[in-house]
């Protein structure tokens, strides 16, 4: 019976959804089990716009490992990788500790863009420590090169906006639109009113859960349309948010992402 073989897929960002990366990968993986005579599981294991550089949750990853410590995945079984750098960014210490939590189990590894097949005698070969070493320190230091010029240059744009008063990016709050010289910023006249109406209600002594089921019964259209769920339903977070937000008065405070989630940044 052929070995079976899982396809481990993961790319950074969101914007690449849109893109080949996910293809490309489950290909690679379908390409590289028909040489090699494999049985491919027709699910992968993906965490599609999650970085492998940054220390946050990757759900999927999770589950691939809870699979190979639980036999799901078994001994001689092999887990597929285009490269090295989707299972980790993180160097090559990380690497390898997840690498060997796979490994000790029997399970074999296969990085399909250096040409290396990976099993529990690996870790105590030179060659191939070495070959894992230099391609997670490369990918560390790419990642990491990339993350000091974005943070270099979301300085620069900060600096421009205090200095130029001028929008930094065409993110704002959901009453306002950036123009498209870039140069100021559109009020929303029909949202605004109705944040002035949410705030005359909480002072005359309405609840934000009261406010939710009021502006949801007279059908009042969310000012908020990121998502499918807000359409024409309201909720007590989203007013939570508004009266502590300094943004209603005019207030900006700029924000980053630290280990996935975002917080200010205020120097």
């Amino acid at each position: 019976m052929k070995p079976t073989a899982y396809s481990y897929l993961r790319f950074s960002t969101k914007d690449q959804l849109q893109g080949d990366s996910q293809r490309r990968q489950w290909q690679a993986a379908i390409d590289y089990c028909n040489r090699k005579g494999l049985e491919l599981n027709e699910k992968p294991f993906a965490d599609l716009g999650i970085s492998g550089y940054k220390n946050v949750e990757r759900p999927d990853l999770n589950n691939l490992l809870e699979a190979v410590s639980s036999g799901v995945i078994e001994r001689g079984d092999y887990i597929i990788l285009e490269a090295m750098d989707r299972l980790s960014r993180r160097g090559i210490r990380v690497t390898l500790e997840i690498l060997n939590k796979i490994l000790d189990k029997g399970v074999l590894v296969a990085d399909i863009y250096n040409n290396l097949v990976l099993d529990k005698d690996s870790p105590n070969d030179l060659t191939a420590v070495l070959r894992i070493a230099i391609s997670a320190d490369l990918a560390h230091k790419e990642s990491d090169q990339k993350s000091k010029r974005l943070k270099e240059s979301w300085k620069n744009k900060q600096l421009k906006a205090s200095v130029d008063k001028l929008p930094k990016t065409k993110q704002c709050p959901s009453w306002l639109t950036v123009s498209n010289d870039k140069k100021s910023f559109i009020v929303d006249n029909d949202k605004v009113q109705i944040i002035k109406r949410i705030f005359e209600l909480s002072a005359g002594g309405m609840g934000r859960r009261k406010i939710c089921e009021l502006l949801t019964l007279e059908n009042v259209p969310h000012i908020y349309e990121g998502r499918k769920s807000t359409k024409g339903k309201w909720y007590p977070s989203y007013i939570y948010k508004l009266f502590n937000s300094g943004a209603v008065i005019g207030i900006f405070t700029p924000s980053k992402y630290e280990d996935g989630k975002r917080i200010p940044d205020i120097q």
